[in-house]
């Protein structure tokens, strides 16, 4: 990793007092896991935090944090998008976090379910980006951040179409910068490494008995499922994001935090 990827708390400026209070937020997937160490983390430093959910409504209390407001998203309904737009019609900050898992090996896993994957993980917050772009023109500034994963630096088995689905997050985001620069958006990808957030028990990890990859599957799932058991706590994570939006200076395309890719290499699996 070089340093501009490894981009420090050194580089963390303070922020001003006009651009710390009262910014706006919003965080996709804030129901759970990162999403929801995130919204805890800028609520609690003053800022306007909105967090989306699938079903808001059903968030238990344990969950839901006092002072966020919960808005309904369900990128398999493109109706969510207008209206989150809706009712909150700009953003200082747009943090893309929320996707789905999936492994398995490419022979056994659908198309359609790897085309799931690409909506959830790539098109929907392509389109709530897009969504949020004109508004953040005209007021000639606001951040971008998306949320991929340091899969796309070392390869996990049977994970292919998940590490393929966060490697198009590091293209777009790459090319996006670029393009928004001029108007003083801020784009930057982050890729977290293996962090504590539930996502290997939701993860559907498809290894049908009579594949003739099952034993190899399983032997990595079990691999897979103790990194995650040892992994960071989400509010490293967050404390990231939240360094990174108050940065008052030009950000690096991408940063890595949490496990070292040393974890993520599994190596051989006989």
């Amino acid at each position: 990793m070089t340093a501009l990827r490894l981009w420090s708390r050194r580089a963390a400026a303070e922020p001003s007092a006009d651009r710390r209070h009262q910014r706006t937020v919003l965080i996709t997937g804030a129901s759970s896991g990162i999403g929801r160490a995130t919204a805890r983390e800028f609520h609690a430093r003053g800022w306007t935090v909105f967090g989306t959910s699938r079903a808001p409504q059903v968030i238990g209390p344990s969950d839901r944090i006092d002072g966020v407001t919960y808005l309904p998203l369900d990128y398999h309904d493109p109706a969510t998008i207008p209206a989150i737009t809706k009712t909150l019609p700009r953003v200082d900050v747009l943090i893309n976090n929320a996707g789905i898992g999936q492994a398995g090996a490419v022979e056994d896993v659908p198309v359609d379910a790897a085309r799931e994957l690409f909506e959830v993980n790539v098109f929907g917050p392509v389109e709530l980006t897009r969504a949020y772009l004109p508004a953040m023109r005209a007021d000639q500034g606001g951040t971008i951040i998306f949320i991929g994963s340091l899969i796309t630096e070392v390869r996990v088995p049977f994970q292919s179409s998940y590490a393929a689905s966060k490697l198009a997050l590091v293209g777009y985001v790459q090319s996006l910068r670029h393009e928004l620069r001029p108007y003083g958006i801020r784009t930057v990808l982050v890729e977290p490494g293996y962090i504590r957030t539930g996502i290997a028990q939701k993860r559907p990890w498809i290894a049908p008995p009579e594949s003739p990859y099952f034993t190899r599957s399983t032997a990595v799932k079990r691999k897979v499922d103790h990194e995650h058991d040892r992994a960071a706590d989400p509010t490293i994570l967050a404390r990231h994001l939240l360094r990174l939006s108050e940065h008052a200076g030009p950000l690096p395309p991408h940063t890595s935090i949490g496990v070292q890719a040393a974890a993520l290499n599994l190596g051989p699996v006989n």
